[in-house]
């Protein structure tokens, strides 16, 4: 369950034809592959963009600046939820089934972005 073993999980002896249902597979992979990489682009982007404007806010709002910096650092604290729980499933101590989990968390740190940038512009 922990190997660290990096050889793809369907490889292609040379001379062998790969059958329909090996394509589909690879496909499938594929395509998961690219969703989860088009999901934390965007989970990373709005994490950016949270954090420069409460530090922004924070700075020319020289009442209660801290308040709007403490919201971007509560996004940071998601965050750091989900890259425990990222390291977790690679070192095998969570089960790869669990990573509906990483989505759900990632959902949560979206929604949390969209509402602190919503706060800090009233």
């Amino acid at each position: 369950m922990g190997s660290t073993d990096k050889t793809p999980i369907i490889s292609q002896i040379p001379g062998e034809t790969i059958t329909t249902s090996q394509e589909e597979i690879l496909m499938q992979s594929k395509r998961k592959s690219l969703i989860e990489i088009c999901f934390v682009v965007l989970v990373v982007v709005m994490v950016v963009i949270t954090l420069f404007l409460s530090i922004y806010q924070g700075v020319t709002n020289r009442i209660n600046g801290a308040l709007y910096v403490l919201l971007g650092l509560s996004v940071l604290g998601f965050v750091a939820v989900e890259i425990f729980l990222i390291v977790f499933i690679r070192k095998g101590d969570l089960s790869p089934e669990k990573v509906w989990f990483l989505f759900a968390i990632g959902s949560a740190i979206i929604v949390e972005s969209l509402f602190t940038d919503i706060l800090v512009f009233k």
